[in-house]
This record gives structure tokens, C-alpha cells and sequence, in this order.
């Protein structure tokens, strides 16, 4: 039996240690509960056997005289001429000391914590100086004296895990350290949930071993306080990273008269926390729960077990890697169920876990997940996390670079390495990479997701001009997936179907509380502060900027409505118009609170106007501070200013200025994005102001001179940026200049027939269709179409689309025939390749049915426009643009066709729609409203006509 001194009452810390001091020390706790103690309640008995002398009979004993009773046995044998005995004894095992203190020598440190409950009378009760909250308040005051840095886990027998609870939810400190909690046998639920007055009877006869029911008298239960500490626990490991594991009994009582159960059942011995929570059965009885005897117990198995694996996963956390380029926003708020849905999917499963999270631009998909691995590191700080940027394939590639290099992954460095397959084939290596969770931000393009070959270990070239990035996705049970994405459809197809979280507009008390959190201000009026959000759609990107700018010029509330209801609501439809990130809805709240704050900016800051502009024409994700530096000196050089010090103070100044409104933000590593939205309102405005080629020029000389043309280095040319500049300029015909700029730059850098040129040459063809030059589109895209037939083949996903954009091009120009050939072939090549739910193959579905209206095959016709209208209902929705106008096409044939009821039907729903998206007067509304009055006219006639005959 050990001989180490154990205090009745506050912290004892068991000797034997060797942990090295630090954050990354651990510290486990003990607790026992009713009628125990620091020491004895964590005892086991051992029997052992003993070998000794056998003792000579006296032969002066009487002969019928009585043995006194003795707490050993014997037998004696004969051994040649002498005679030994073999003895049994029993001996107590105080087995955290014993056996844990050394299994976890120079890994933890082992604490024992005694508290006063001997007396059972009035422990409910919360004035009592013996309550769960005085004995819980104690605990934590121990906790934060004695323990001044590392990880703490409890392990608490019985009525202690209440005080365990009770203690984390009123002390910070506590909640801050602890990161796991063992409960064994331990009584959680109150009145109204198990019949704790008989729990609580079983308890008290259990502490005095006697069937008294005069003990009940004594034991006063308020169950209130007991529901009030279960709920504040729940909201805690909701909340905070705390690992919880509940033991619960397997056996009744035995040998105490009156008990034969267990003595707390199996759906109080557990909180009810679903994946958050592990409960597990161990196979002895609510005392014996709580004692070992020997190591192969199946009581120390099981305990030692889970701490052995924390202790493990602690220690190798260490050693993992959290590679997100975002600080943790403090402000965050709101959300709660979508997070806590999160935080319940688990990430132990035999198969790679995916989640997506889809929803409009600007509702805080990033924000979310952002919220979510700030989490996730406390809770699982031996996962890995990297965040990867996949809104188009340079960006994915670059994020898989920057992985393989901040890890040192082998061969990442040889020049002609294909670094994304060895950041695929690192992260499938348990051994060499651990457990992890990667975030694929803004996966919103499904062409970059297709299935395709995997490439040589060395290939490093590019397949096609939409190269295909699905391949290199890691699959692996030790790794899970983070998907954020505007497209829900990508988000099903990436996450196979299972877990979807849609995040829809902040609800009203959610976006009070944002705005009340971004103004400081926790005393304005809520009606206030619903009209505020009810004017800006409940969207958190333009209440975030809306907040800024009150808190910015000192103004009321009501005073920025006023200046919304104010603004000119033409410029607000003008900017919004087109935007499709948010939604119309969306972007017209956005769109509003941009002009004001764009406004201020520009009285402020002519330089924060101009550099915001700049960027807009840049990809919006990981801007360089060094290019902005560039854009900065040939600015200070054409507006004939000069100083290199006060260049770089002029332009942290504006950039400053720029965050403040939440126009930009600045990541962890010192590079600066913009939302898409108020990247495309920004671009807009330029347009509109017929600056958008001046800043689309500089930015085009910024990057130039950043990476000089000579360089063939594909690490020294950022195509992103380049790729973005011309796709903010699709419907502007200043741009077209810029366009064939960029084609014969790429020929004459990479060759015709590169990927990159192809690229531009499709850009340039889109630039040709807006501005209704058909013939040029054509010439261009059937160049476009030979080169990918002889490089890509056939059946190549950018054949096949190139293949209807050209279709749908014969068809403006009226080659029927030859628009048939292309869009029947095209089509049922997508149909095949991507499934007819594909927006490519509902393109070429959508083409081939005005082929047919304009040949005068209605019949044809809509049956193949009812089948793509059905398809975008259940994929898009009714309220998608691309819907109404195949729903417009739609109505229109049947009109044609003289069905003018079902045509009247349909042309209602979308004026309806129109009207709310662009108002009464815009060209779109009033082109329905003709067709309406038409159909409406024309069923009268036939109604008419009809009844005369009739009479």
C-alpha cells in the first residue's frame, strides 16, 4: 500500500512526475463524489498470495480450544523436511498513483481534489455552505491559484462531475484551460427528465449503505439547479473546445439491501451532446466504476485508454499545422445553429468527411467557416487545418505550392514537379501528415470539379484550358473537407451528397446584434435597428459597412437611413445591376451602402479612391502589399510627388482607410482581398464613369512590371490577375482593344495553341457576342474549336462547350443547319459527360429549343424548353435569373402556339418578378408587360369567339 499523503480537503499533486513546465503541460484532476474522499474513493483491493514458514503446533494448547479469527488463510504443505504455507492477503490500490502517475511520468501531471460531502443534507440548496455551488466555486478559485499555466482534464466520479460543471461555468480561467472532461457514473439530468428523487434516494442509501427512508427526509433536491447548471454546461461545450467522455454503469448495486440497479441509468449517466460527446459502458457497478485493483481491470483499461489517447493527440498537436490566412474575427456573431451544426459533424468516420456550405455572396460563408477552424484548432489541436483558395484553378494551385512548401514536401522544389499530386499523395500519408481538415474557400466553378485522369508525378502541364483540379483532392478516412461555395450544386457534387449546410440572410435579432456589436452601442432602439436592417436586407456584408460608416462620421442611425432613402436610387439600380453574387436583392443593399461609403472616401482620400479602384481590377483574393508599392511609386511619379518613406506611409494610410470601411481586408500574412460583390459594384462604377480601361490599363502595367514579360517562369506570372482584368470588362466595349492586346501578348509568350491563349481567345469571343458581332465571334471560335478538337479531343469538357457557344452563334446569325449540327452533337455530348442538370448541357437544351422555335417546330420545341424549364426549377430555383428567362422562352412558344392561358400564367409570374427586381419602368419589365397584355388580349378573343359560336 503507498504510503503518499493525500489532503482531505483541496488540491494534492501526486509525486513522480517529470513533465517539462510549459502551455503544453497537462494537468489531470480527480474529483469524487457523495460521501467520498481524494483517496479512498479511488482505492481498489487487490488479493495476493504469500509464501511463509509454516507455524510448529504448541503442545501445551488445549485441545478444543477456538482459533481467533484471522484476516489471512493458509495451507500447509510439505516441502522435503520442511513445512511452508501458503497465505492470501488483501491490500488497497490507490491507483492513480500507482499506476497512472508512472504510465504518464513525462506526459501529465496527476492531482487529486478532496471537497466536503460527507454531509448529505441540503446539498441542492443553493444558500447551503454545502451546495454544488459553493463546492464548485472552491474548486475553480483551487484551479486558478494552484494551476497558473497548461491543459487541465478532469475526471470526476459521480455528484463531482455536477461540481466539475458547475465550476467551468463560473470561471473563465477554468473554461479557458480545461480541454477534457471524464465523467463516470456521473447523475446529469434533473426532475423533469429522469426521476431524480429516486436517483437521489439510491445515492443517499448507497453513501450510508442502509435502506433508512428516514434518509430521504435529509436529502432536499431543487432540481432547478441542477437544469440551470446542465444548460449552461451544455452551451459551454457547444461553445468551447472541450472534449467530453461519459462512462455510465454496467452493472445494478449489489450487497446493499435494497438496491439492485444501477444506481444512476444510462440516460442520466450522460449530457446528450450527440457527436460532441463519447459515451461509453464500463462494466462494473456505480462504486466499483471508480476502482482498480490491477492494470488489465477493465475499469483502468477503459479510463487510461482515454486519457492515454488525449495525452497522445496533445502531444502531437505540437507538431500540426494551421495554415489559415485569416485572424479570428472577435465580432463574430450570430449564426449559432449553422455553427453548431458544424461543430457536430464528425470528423472520426471510416470515410473522408465532407461538409458544404452553400448560400448567396455576401451572407458570410467565409466568416463562418473562418469561425469554425478557430474552433475546431482548441478542440482537435492535433488536426491540421490549411485553408485553400478554389475560385479558379491558379489560386487552387497556388494554395497546394504555398502547403507543399510551408510543409517541406519532398520534390516540391524540382522544376518540373507536379506540386499539387505531391500535396495529394503527403496529405493521404497518415504517417506523414497526421489528421487534418483542409477548407476549399469559394469553390463556386463546377468545371474546375470534373473527374479526370490523374497527371504524372512530373507532368506540369495544364490539360485543357479549364484545368481540372477535382483530381488532386485528397481522399483519405484521416482527412475531412471544408467546402464553401455559392453554387449548391458544386457543393452536393463535392461533398458527394452528404452533409449541406445552406446560409441563407442573417435573421432580425441577428442582425441587430451585429450591428449593435460593430457600433458599440448596446442601447439603441430595436425598431431602430430592424428598419436599418430591414433597408439593407439583412445581408452582413452591407450592415458590416453601414456600420463602419456611422462609427467612421459620428452619425445616428437614423441619420444613415435618412442618407440611404436620400441616395439616388437610379446609381443604386445602375451599380447592382447584373450582379449576380448576392442575388438582386443583395446587391442593391450592398450597392447602397458602397455609394455612401465610397463617397466618403473619395472627400477624404483621392488616393484611397483611386487605389481601391486598382484593385478591383485585380483578383480579389491575396493582393501583394509589393504590388500595390509599385501602383503606389508610379502614382507618386505621375502626380509629380516624391519621397520613397512618405510613399509607403501614404499608402498604409489608404489602405487603412479602405479597411475601415470594409471595403478590403487584410490577412495574416500581409495581403489584402475584397468580397466579390464589392469588387463587381466597384468595377461597375468605373464603367459607368468610363474609367474601368484607365484602372484596367494600370493594373495591367502594375502586374507587367512586378513580373517582366521575358519571364517564362510560371511562378513569376500570376494569371489570375491578368485572367480577372479581362472578365471585369465582358460587356464594355472600350475593353475590346484591351482583349486583342492580351491574345497577341499570349501568342507571341506561349504560342497558339497554349492553354492560356485559347483562354484569351474565348475572352475575346464573349467580348464579340455582347456587342452583337456575331461573324467576329464566329472566326474566333471556330479557331477556338479546331485547336481544342486537335488537342483535347472530341469529348473534352471545353470541346463540348466550345462546341454550343459556337452553335448558339449560328443560330444569331441564322445557319440553322449548321446550328443544329453543333448543338445536337454538343448537347448530347454534355448530356453524357455532365448529366443533363449540367448548366452546360441546360445551355445547349435552352439552344436547340429556340433552333426549333425560330425553324417553327413548336411542338418540338416545348417539349425540349418544358424539359430544361423543369430541370433549372428543382437545380435553380424560381427565383434565378437563368430561370425566368427560360421561362420567358417558354411562354413565349406557347403563345406562339396559341396556348394563351398557360402563356398568360407563366408571363404573370415573371412580371411579377421583373417588377421587383428592376421596378415598373425598366425595358425587361415592360417587354413582359407587352406579352402579358397580348396573351390576355388574345385568350379574350378566343373566349369571345367562342361564346358566339356557342350561341
Amino acid at each position: 500500500m503507498s504510503d503518499v499523503e493525500v489532503h482531505r480537503i483541496g488540491l494534492t499533486q501526486l509525486p513522480g512526475h517529470n513533465v517539462t513546465a510549459g502551455a503544453n503541460q497537462i494537468h489531470i484532476i480527480f474529483l469524487h463524489g457523495l460521501k467520498g474522499h481524494p483517496r479512498t474513493t479511488w482505492e481498489g483491493v487487490r488479493t495476493e498470495a504469500i509464501e511463509a514458514p509454516a507455524q510448529k503446533r504448541s503442545w501445551t494448547s488445549k485441545p478444543f480450544s477456538r482459533a481467533k479469527p484471522s484476516a489471512s488463510s493458509s495451507n500447509s504443505i510439505a516441502l522435503g523436511h520442511s513445512e511452508m504455507t501458503l497465505r492470501t492477503r488483501t491490500r488497497k490500490v490507490f491507483w492513480p498513483f500507482e499506476f497512472l502517475v508512472p504510465d504518464f511520468r513525462e506526459r501529465a501531471i496527476i492531482w487529486m481534489y478532496g471537497y466536503n460531502a460527507d454531509l448529505i443534507g441540503g446539498i441542492f440548496q443553493a444558500n447551503n455552505q454545502n451546495s454544488v455551488h459553493q463546492h464548485g466555486r472552491d474548486l475553480a478559485i483551487q484551479v486558478e491559484r494552484q494551476i497558473s499555466e497548461g491543459i487541465v482534464v478532469f475526471v470526476a466520479h459521480s455528484l463531482g462531475g455536477i461540481v466539475v460543471k458547475d465550476a467551468l461555468c463560473r470561471s473563465k480561467i477554468c473554461r479557458d484551460r480545461t480541454r477534457m472532461v471524464v465523467f463516470l457514473g456521473t447523475p446529469h439530468r434533473g426532475s423533469s427528465f429522469a426521476a431524480w428523487g429516486k436517483i437521489a434516494s439510491d445515492l443517499a442509501r448507497f453513501a450510508r449503505q442502509d435502506s433508512n427512508r428516514g434518509l430521504l427526509e435529509t436529502l432536499e433536491v431543487n432540481s432547478k439547479i441542477l437544469d440551470d447548471i446542465q444548460t449552461r454546461f451544455e452551451k459551454i461545450a457547444m461553445d468551447l473546445p472541450i472534449r467530453i467522455h461519459s462512462f455510465q454503469e454496467g452493472r445494478g448495486m449489489s450487497g446493499i439491501i435494497g438496491l439492485h440497479n444501477k444506481i444512476v441509468d444510462d440516460y442520466s449517466s450522460k449530457i446528450g451532446l450527440g457527436s460532441l460527446e463519447c459515451v461509453e459502458t464500463i462494466d462494473a457497478d456505480h462504486r466499483e466504476i471508480a476502482r482498480c485493483s490491477s492494470r488489465s481491470d477493465p475499469q483502468y483499461r477503459a479510463i487510461f485508454g482515454v486519457l492515454n489517447q488525449f495525452v497522445h493527440r496533445t502531444i502531437q498537436a505540437a507538431e500540426s499545422k494551421f495554415f489559415v490566412p485569416y485572424y479570428k474575427n472577435d465580432g463574430f456573431v450570430g449564426r449559432k445553429s449553422e455553427l453548431e451544426m458544424l461543430k457536430k459533424c464528425p470528423l472520426d468516420t471510416p470515410s473522408q468527411p465532407r461538409i458544404g456550405v452553400f448560400g448567396l455572396g455576401g451572407v458570410g460563408k467565409t466568416q463562418l467557416a473562418i469561425q469554425y477552424v478557430y474552433w475546431l484548432r482548441k478542440a482537435c489541436p492535433e488536426c491540421s487545418i490549411f485553408w485553400v483558395h478554389a475560385g479558379n484553378p491558379d489560386r487552387f494551385r497556388e494554395g497546394f505550392v504555398s502547403l507543399a512548401r510551408r510543409c517541406q514536401i519532398p520534390g516540391c522544389e524540382e522544376p518540373k514537379a507536379n506540386v499539387p499530386l505531391l500535396v495529394k499523395r503527403w496529405l493521404e500519408n497518415e504517417e506523414k501528415s497526421g489528421r487534418w481538415l483542409m477548407v476549399l474557400d469559394n469553390a463556386d466553378d463546377m468545371k474546375m470539379f470534373r473527374n479526370q485522369r490523374l497527371e504524372d508525378e512530373h507532368d506540369n502541364t495544364t490539360s485543357g484550358c479549364t484545368p481540372n483540379v477535382r483530381q488532386y483532392i485528397p481522399e483519405c478516412p484521416h482527412g475531412a473537407l471544408l467546402i464553401t461555395t455559392r453554387d449548391k450544386k458544386t457543393g452536393l457534387e463535392l461533398t458527394k451528397g452528404t452533409r449541406l449546410i445552406e446560409l441563407g440572410i442573417m435573421s432580425e435579432d441577428d442582425s441587430a446584434e451585429l450591428l449593435s456589436e460593430k457600433l458599440q452601442e448596446p442601447d439603441l432602439e430595436p425598431n431602430i435597428l430592424s428598419a436599418l436592417s430591414l433597408r439593407l436586407d439583412y445581408m452582413p456584408l452591407a450592415l458590416v459597412q453601414a456600420a463602419m460608416f456611422i462609427s467612421r462620421n459620428g452619425i445616428s442611425v437614423k441619420q444613415y437611413i435618412y442618407l440611404l432613402e436620400r441616395n439616388d436610387e437610379a446609381v443604386v439600380e445602375l451599380l447592382s445591376q447584373g450582379i449576380e453574387a448576392l442575388g438582386n436583392e443583395g446587391s442593391t443593399a450592398v450597392a447602397s451602402t458602397w455609394i455612401l461609403s465610397f463617397e466618403q472616401v473619395q472627400q477624404e482620400n483621392d488616393f484611397a479612391r483611386d487605389l481601391l479602384s486598382l484593385m478591383s481590377c485585380f483578383d480579389r483574393q491575396a493582393i501583394p502589399f509589393e504590388l500595390l508599392l509599385i501602383y503606389n511609386t508610379r502614382y507618386r511619379v505621375s502626380h509629380g510627388r516624391q519621397g520613397a518613406r512618405k510613399t509607403e506611409l501614404d499608402l498604409l494610410k489608404a489602405l487603412g482607410q479602405l479597411r475601415r470601411f470594409s471595403f478590403i481586408l487584410e490577412d495574416r500574412h500581409g495581403q489584402y482581398s475584397m468580397h466579390r460583390t464589392v469588387q463587381l459594384i466597384t468595377q461597375r462604377w468605373l464603367a459607368n464613369a468610363n474609367k474601368l480601361e484607365e484602372f484596367a490599363h494600370q493594373a495591367l502595367m502594375t502586374v507587367s512590371e512586378a513580373y517582366p514579360r521575358h519571364s517564362h517562369d510560371p511562378k513569376n506570372w500570376d494569371q489570375s490577375n491578368l485572367a480577372l482584368v479581362y472578365a471585369g470588362q465582358g460587356r464594355i466595349s472600350e475593353s475590346l482593344q484591351l482583349n486583342l492586346t492580351v491574345v497577341e501578348d499570349f501568342k507571341s509568350l506561349y504560342g497558339g495553341e497554349h492553354p492560356n491563349t485559347v483562354t484569351g481567345m474565348c475572352n475575346l469571343a464573349k467580348v464579340y457576342c455582347d456587342q452583337d458581332r456575331w461573324l467576329e465571334a464566329e472566326t474566333l471560335l471556330g479557331e477556338v474549336l479546331d485547336v481544342r478538337r486537335r488537342v483535347l479531343g472530341e469529348e473534352h469538357p471545353d470541346t463540348i462547350k466550345t462546341s454550343l457557344d459556337l452553335g448558339a452563334v449560328y443560330l444569331e446569325l441564322g445557319r440553322y443547319q449548321k446550328a443544329e449540327d453543333m448543338l445536337v452533337h454538343g448537347l448530347a455530348s454534355a448530356k453524357m459527360l455532365f448529366g443533363e442538370e449540367h448548366p452546360d448541357s441546360l445551355f445547349g437544351t435552352k439552344s436547340l429549343g429556340i433552333l426549333h422555335v425560330k425553324q417553327g417546330r413548336y411542338e418540338r420545341a416545348e417539349m425540349i424548353l418544358q424539359r430544361a424549364w423543369e430541370v433549372e426549377k428543382q437545380v435553380l430555383g424560381q427565383e434565378h435569373g437563368t430561370f425566368m428567362g427560360t421561362s420567358n422562352c417558354l411562354a413565349r412558344t406557347k403563345y406562339l402556339m396559341g396556348k394563351f392561358q398557360e402563356a398568360e400564367a407563366m408571363f404573370q409570374v415573371e412580371y411579377v418578378w421583373q417588377k421587383r427586381i428592376y421596378g415598373e419602368q425598366h425595358p425587361n419589365t415592360l417587354a413582359v408587360l407587352r406579352f402579358l397584355a397580348r396573351t390576355h388580349l388574345w385568350d379574350m378573343i378566343i373566349q369571345i369567339q367562342s361564346a358566339h359560336f356557342q350561341n
